[in-house]
């Protein structure tokens, strides 16, 4: 579930109920407003006086007249969320309600993000919260409507059209067998650097023929592909910055010995649609752009703002299974030689142990610098760690070639990340290089996550994936 537990504190807020058993949306209506906001300034606290009058204006247009409240209501008992907090709370007289008077409420009193829930925004973004709000609270004809409405209060117009841009990528033949390899390992790479920049897109879009002999072509006029053109799609959301790799990931890199995609960044899968006619899941700019990337071989972008694609990916991103359906590469790790129809190749597990030991390594070292001592445990978590006071930590260890943004995880790790009673960190490295000639493993750039939850998961047969948003990520 992407957006973690503060998605869930949005989901389960104390809203009341209106007449036949309809949720107030008085509170929804303040979070969408404040995420807004957010979104246009990055801001984290905001005054009462200056966020009244505007919330005002939601309540007298989206609220029935019986049911309209002043604004001082929902902002003060938004603090009972989770999320949401008042400096200098104590200071105010409240009523046998717990409610404090509007005059009280002045300039001087500010209400403020909890700082877990700023993490989370500043990971995920506000457009991620404000769509939870919308899918939650409000029947589909209204979010448009509140949508436009928040966004003009907080001075956000362009937010949703920001929040849509995409990558465009078309897999031509020859790169099919890394676009598999690339699905399984929640890593995309390119020769060259992005001069448009990863971090100004929020989604990727990868579109490919149907089969071998090359049907769904795009390499046509312009209006026969708009009128007629088909393709596989692939939609992804990207989970972090562009970054420069080191190490061979995908199949033709090992083959070679060599980086050929040095420039990369992961994404998590969203939708994956087959033989697809494009005028029913984009819109026109987007059809070209996609052709543009075809006829180029070169990365394209477009806003996806209104692509029925879109609307149903972030439909299913805000329900109860919300995260990437992709795999950690550490489990998958594939070499040797091409695809056959589709199938994976064998794994190599001299590979995937070399990358597991030399994370492990590494998290050992540097647990070590800080003055931990370490035993290596293995299941059903990587490392024990100790101090001389009686301090005890538990690390899990995760290890991959690729950008690992995504993780994931056994059953038994989630069930040990939520309820370890010393505290339970994570430690991953990627971009982790291994010889082939004698599988000999260096390199990898480390991230630690200190007393890490498990985010909300998508659950898979064999795993619970997570989202790790913390590598200079949005």
């Amino acid at each position: 579930m992407r957006g973690g537990q503060l998605a869930l504190q949005i989901r389960e807020m104390e809203t009341g109920w209106r007449q036949r058993g309809v949720r107030s949306v008085h509170k929804p209506l303040l979070v969408a407003l404040l995420l807004a906001r957010f979104g246009a300034t990055g801001s984290a606290a905001v005054s009462y006086d200056d966020i009244a009058p505007q919330l005002a204006v939601l309540l007298d247009r989206f609220v029935s007249a019986g049911s309209r409240s002043q604004p001082h209501y929902p902002f003060w008992r938004l603090r009972n969320d989770g999320f949401w907090m008042i400096d200098r709370a104590a200071e105010l007289r409240v009523n046998n309600s717990g409610d404090v008077r509007p005059g009280d409420l002045t300039s001087e009193f500010s209400g403020r993000w909890t700082d877990e829930a700023l993490v989370e925004l500043r990971a995920f973004g506000g457009q991620t919260y404000l769509d939870i709000v919308l899918d939650a609270y409000f029947p589909p004809a209204e979010r448009p409507e509140i949508l436009h409405a928040v966004l003009e209060l907080a001075g956000a117009r362009d937010m949703a059209a920001e929040s849509a841009r995409t990558l465009m990528v078309w897999i031509g033949s020859v790169s099919r067998d890394n676009f598999e390899f690339a699905r399984e390992s929640a890593t995309w790479g390119m020769k060259h650097r992005l001069e448009t920049g990863v971090e100004s897109c929020r989604y990727v879009l990868f579109g490919t023929y149907f089969d071998a002999d090359g049907n769904g072509n795009p390499r046509v006029g312009s209006e026969a592909w708009l009128a007629k053109g088909s393709a596989n799609l692939v939609l992804g959301e990207i989970n972090g910055p562009q970054y420069e790799g080191t190490a061979p990931h995908w199949p033709d890199e090992f083959e070679k010995s060599e980086v050929i995609y040095p420039y990369r960044f992961g994404f998590g899968e969203l939708d994956d649609r087959r033989q697809i006619a494009l005028h029913r899941v984009l819109v026109p700019s987007a059809i070209e752009s996609l052709r543009r990337a075809a006829c180029s071989g070169k990365v394209t972008t477009a806003d996806l703002r209104d692509s029925p694609l879109l609307s149903v990916a972030r439909r299913r991103r805000t329900g109860v299974f919300q995260n990437a359906d992709v795999s950690f590469p550490s489990s998958k790790i594939y070499v040797g030689s091409k695809l056959t129809n589709g199938a994976p190749r064998s794994a190599d597990p001299r590979l995937k142990k070399a990358v597991e030991d030399r994370s492990v390594r590494l998290a050992v070292e540097f647990m070590e610098k800080r003055k931990w001592s370490v035993e290596l445990l293995g299941k059903p978590f990587d490392l024990v760690c100790k101090r001389a006071n009686g301090e005890e930590k538990h690390v899990e260890v995760k290890g991959t070639t690729g950008a690992g943004t995504t993780v994931n995880y056994t059953p038994n790790e989630v069930v040990h990340f939520r309820s370890c009673p010393y505290g339970a960190d994570l430690i991953v490295v990627r971009d982790i290089q291994v010889d082939l000639t004698t599988y000999e493993a260096s390199g990898g750039e480390l991230l630690h996550c200190e007393n890490y939850t498990a985010p909300d998961e998508h659950l898979q047969p064999s795993a619970w994936v997570g989202q790790v948003p913390a590598w200079g990520g949005r």
